[in-house]
């Protein structure tokens, strides 16, 4: 038995949950929602848009004799598919701009927010499916995947499905999150049907084990939870339930001070109600 006095706050935590159950998932409406809230207290969203927009064009600059072809997975509402299309689409470039993702509303955003770019040149297709059914043949210049390998079925089969929709040359880029310091909260908790949550260690084995040369990025952000502490039956309840991946709402009180006493604990030295928020960057050029 491990008691309080040899145990770390994880090991209790798990136990905890082990003990209580586990709780609701999130639906694709409250998914999305708590998405927003989330992102509006990281500053990560910025940093991996800078980081895209600095490494994306530079892997296509030479593509000058056809439209630049982008595949993006998990597109969501385009949030970050918008400026990055309009960057590639500068100076009245051809693209070839294809988004796959499941929720069809955020799908239907993404059309609209890459339609509305007004650029001429700019070809916008997109797929209502999951990754792992997705029939497109390419090829693509570029394959991204940000932060929507967590929830693919076989991540090692995501990695093949999308090295085979490749160019020669061309490059799969895949933004995860690490497991921990934060995202190990969200492995602990959120409820399991066919898969654990793959997060960047995973991806990184499975590039490994194909011999598969990666550059890997470390983007460091940060996540401010000052809100969901100030008001944790409104706008934090939304940040607390994407950081976990489940209803936060049905957490047990002791889990949920587990998981409080874990946010703490990895804060900042000077400022108690802000957490790192890092996320893993790899690129894979096609041979």
């Amino acid at each position: 038995m491990i008691t309080p006095g040899t145990a770390s706050l994880l090991e209790l935590l798990a136990q905890a949950v082990d003990r209580d159950g586990r709780v609701r998932g999130l639906s694709p409406e409250r998914y999305a929602t708590t998405h927003a809230a989330y992102e509006a207290v990281s500053d990560q969203c910025g940093k991996v848009l800078a980081w895209l927009l600095d490494e994306i064009p530079t892997r296509v600059e030479r593509v000058t004799d056809r439209p630049v072809a982008v595949l993006g997975v998990g597109v969501g509402d385009g949030a970050v598919d918008g400026p990055l299309a309009a960057r590639l689409a500068a100076d009245e470039r051809a693209v070839s701009y294809h988004g796959v993702e499941p929720h069809r509303p955020s799908l239907d955003r993404f059309a609209s927010r890459l339609s509305g770019l007004g650029r001429p040149r700019l070809n916008i297709t997109a797929s209502a499916a999951d990754f792992g059914t997705f029939t497109g043949r390419g090829p693509y210049d570029v394959v991204h995947f940000v932060h929507s390998l967590y929830y693919v079925a076989d991540v090692g089969g995501a990695i093949d499905h999308a090295m085979g929709l490749l160019r020669p040359g061309g490059c799969l880029v895949a933004l995860t999150s690490p497991r921990e310091p934060l995202s190990v909260l969200a492995s602990l908790l959120a409820p399991q049907t066919t898969h654990p949550q793959w997060f960047a260690e995973s991806v990184g084995m499975e590039l490994a084990a194909r011999d598969l040369p990666t550059t890997t990025t470390t983007i460091d952000g940060r996540l401010d939870l000052s809100a969901s502490r100030a008001d944790p039956d409104g706008l934090g309840e939304q940040i607390l339930d994407f950081l976990i991946q489940a209803r936060s709402a049905d957490l047990s009180p002791q889990v949920r001070r587990l998981v409080e006493a874990h946010l703490d604990d990895i804060a900042f030295a000077d400022e108690p109600w802000v957490v790192p928020h890092p996320l893993t960057a790899m690129v894979v050029t096609a041979p």
